[in-house]
């Protein structure tokens, strides 16, 4: 059992329903012989949160998260298709004939907040009943946790592609997959005044708000709920500022045409080379029985003659 209660000479029984597909149950046992089972009730089938006893009447708190419906093709990979929304229930058993257990009223809400873990029935006043999840933990699929299980991916096999609804875990996992979550400063609030119609006031989430996490237990106390959570909070003090030379090493070829026309002045020697030829009749040579010939011609400056030549020294 996961939960009992001494109501007179009675205990009720509640079990979560881990072991089997039919949901929680709450049994009726004497006291003095708990083995003798007396009556039993099966809730809905929805995993069960908490319960409370007040004023002859047992409050059972049940519901499941929301669930995305992925689908998933060679194409475009998966993708979600759909989502179901979460519930959230409550069912109001009358106690007043034990053994016997009657359903005095129910209602649900739908949410699309995830649940889990226990949860904690507290009264601010006495016709309004507020659920908060006692502490904060984890869910795992497969295997028991307080609070309920996580329910595996759902498998449509008429569909061409696999269907998968994605609840906490993964499909066929043979161990059990950890998933930690923080709702803890969540609050549920329902009117009970009339037992046979419950009516739903408000979902408040307090995780939501800035930085707060890690909520306490809470307590009732003059119509307030009063609980404690853990926020965080940073402030700028100052700006370091850090240097840092980094030494880069590249190795780079450059390759640059240049041409220079340079002019160089130079001096040219030039040497000029003539010939004169200068012909005089400097002799007469007559021979016999020849007519005579003409005479040399009179040269200036003619310093010395002979029958072939003549030697001038000053042409002037």
């Amino acid at each position: 059992m996961d939960q009992v209660f001494l109501v007179g000479p009675h205990l009720l029984e509640i079990d979560r329903g881990w072991e089997n597909s039919s949901g929680p149950q709450v049994r009726v046992a004497l006291a003095e012989d708990p083995n003798q089972l007396l009556n039993r009730v099966g809730l809905t089938n929805l995993p069960f949160l908490g319960a409370a006893l007040r004023d002859g009447h047992l409050y059972v708190a049940q519901g499941k998260s929301a669930e995305i419906i992925w689908q998933w093709s060679e194409t475009e990979g998966s993708k979600p298709i759909s989502t179901n929304a979460g519930v959230f229930s409550l069912s109001i058993l009358d106690l007043a004939q034990l053994p016997a257990l009657t359903l005095a009223g129910r209602t649900e809400v739908s949410t699309d907040e995830y649940l889990w873990g226990n949860w904690e029935a507290l009264w601010p006043k006495r016709e309004l009943l507020v659920w908060k999840p006692a502490v904060s933990g984890a869910n795992y699929y497969g295997m028991p946790f307080p609070g309920g299980i996580v329910r595996p991916w759902l498998v449509d096999v008429t569909a061409p592609l696999p269907v998968v609804g994605v609840g906490y875990g993964f499909w066929g996992s043979p161990m059990p997959v950890w998933f930690w979550s923080n709702n803890s400063g969540r609050l549920v609030a329902f009117d009970v005044g009339d037992a046979a119609a419950p009516k739903f006031v408000s979902d408040l989430n307090l995780s939501r708000t800035e930085n707060w996490n890690e909520f306490s237990r809470g307590f009732d106390a003059e119509g307030l709920v009063y609980l404690s959570h853990r926020e965080y909070e940073s402030k700028t003090t100052g700006t370091n500022y850090y240097v840092v030379t980094n030494a880069v090493v590249d190795t780079v070829t450059n390759i640059v045409t240049l041409t220079n026309v340079s002019q160089v002045p130079h001096v040219v020697t030039v040497t000029n080379y003539g010939t004169l030829t200068n012909s005089l009749t400097i002799a007469i040579l007559n021979r016999l029985g020849e007519a005579p010939s003409p005479g040399p011609s009179p040269r200036a400056g003619v310093l010395a003659a002979g029958g072939h030549h003549e030697l001038v020294l000053d042409a002037e």
